[in-house]
């Protein structure tokens, strides 16, 4: 059934495809081939449908992989912060069934997503993950990870990494209890620690997850932060090129691991202007949106690529899957519109879905 929705996505009928996804949630109970229906529903401009069949599936199978095509949906409708948000996440909360701690963490979860993944920091965002949180497992987890991006992201460091440690120190055990990384705030403490002056505790953190852990992708990522910052440009290239092929599965993270990695990349291209960093992003950004036509990889994308063709193509999808989107804020309105009819030749399940025959 796989087989048969890429050969279908291969012929660009996205309905096909979205069907035989649907056959392999009835046979085989599987949470990914409901978001890729849910994916493939929201890429068809069926809106009702999608909200419909997320509320089902989300209380048929409890776990985090069809709140991914739920963030997908959001970016396309362009739903933010605030009333409506708030509003939305109520009402998936009076439609769940299972009324246990994932499901609230992952409503938690979703409005962290929607507020900070490439969106700029604001103090009305952190009040709304807190109204969020208030609504649901009243945990402090990502209140403190809203504080602690937030203050990333504007430059106070000191006052992030104050924040994130104990974020980090919670993941790190629990990564222990399962033998494998779950900490994604670790790139980010390391980041805060390297810029705060701590440079000694950030290489500690990094160690003793390297020690217990293994180089994963976390690891990797927080060391080319701090090599490349140090001026150790060659050291860090290597770690991000060898992070991108440990990338691990979404799963429960509050971050997307190719995000993380994109954004390390970008921030040490603003910071050294070493254009070896501007190339790993156009490669990394442009193969992550392969399987997901993930609307932040298309918007890194966009905002650097060299080849005109390229980065207008890229444009022309981020338009499309997040017209909020800050990387790509940038662009203006008239070089949106002009591009936006390119989609169509986009190499993703976007394009697919603009090819369809009955289009």
């Amino acid at each position: 059934m796989h087989s048969r929705e890429l050969l279908a996505l291969q012929r660009n009928d996205m309905p096909e495809a979205l069907r035989q996804a649907q056959l392999q949630v009835g046979r085989y109970n599987d949470s990914w081939a409901g978001m890729r229906y849910l994916m493939y529903l929201a890429l068809l401009g069926r809106s009702a449908e999608t909200w419909s069949e997320f509320a089902d599936l989300a209380n048929r199978f409890g776990d985090a992989d069809v709140w991914m095509a739920a963030f997908l949906a959001h970016r396309m409708q362009g739903l933010e912060g605030g009333g409506a948000l708030l509003g939305w996440l109520a009402d998936e909360h009076s439609r769940d069934t299972r009324r246990n701690y994932l499901s609230g963490a992952l409503r938690e979860r979703h409005a962290f997503m929607l507020l900070f993944i490439d969106r700029p920091p604001s103090d009305e965002a952190v009040q709304t993950v807190q109204q969020a949180t208030a609504a649901n497992n009243q945990s402090h987890y990502y209140v403190d990870l809203a504080q602690g991006y937030a203050a990333l992201r504007r430059g106070d460091f000191a006052g992030a990494a104050a924040k994130l440690r104990g974020i980090h120190d919670d993941l790190f055990n629990i990564s222990m209890n399962r033998h494998h990384s779950v900490d994604d705030v670790l790139p980010y403490l390391a980041l805060a620690y390297v810029r705060s002056g701590r440079a000694s505790d950030a290489e500690k953190v990094l160690e003793d997850h390297r020690t217990n852990l293994g180089a994963d992708s976390d690891y990797l990522v927080g060391r080319a932060l701090i090599d490349g910052l140090a001026g150790r440009h060659k050291a860090a290239v290597e770690s991000l090129k060898l992070a991108f092929h440990r990338l691990p599965a979404m799963q429960t993270r509050s971050f997307f691991p190719g995000y993380t990695l994109l954004e390390a990349c970008e921030i040490l291209l603003q910071e050294s202007a070493n254009d070896a960093y501007r190339e790993i992003i156009e490669d990394f950004a442009r193969r992550m949106q392969v399987a997901v036509p993930f609307p932040w990889a298309a918007a890194f994308e966009a905002k650097y690529a060299r080849n005109l063709d390229d980065r207008q193509l890229a444009l022309a999808a981020a338009v499309i899957l997040d017209p909020k989107s800050e990387r790509i804020g940038a662009f203006p309105e008239s070089e949106r519109a002009a591009v936006r009819g390119a989609a169509i030749r986009h190499a993703s399940a976007l394009g697919a879905a603009l090819r369809r025959p009955s289009r």
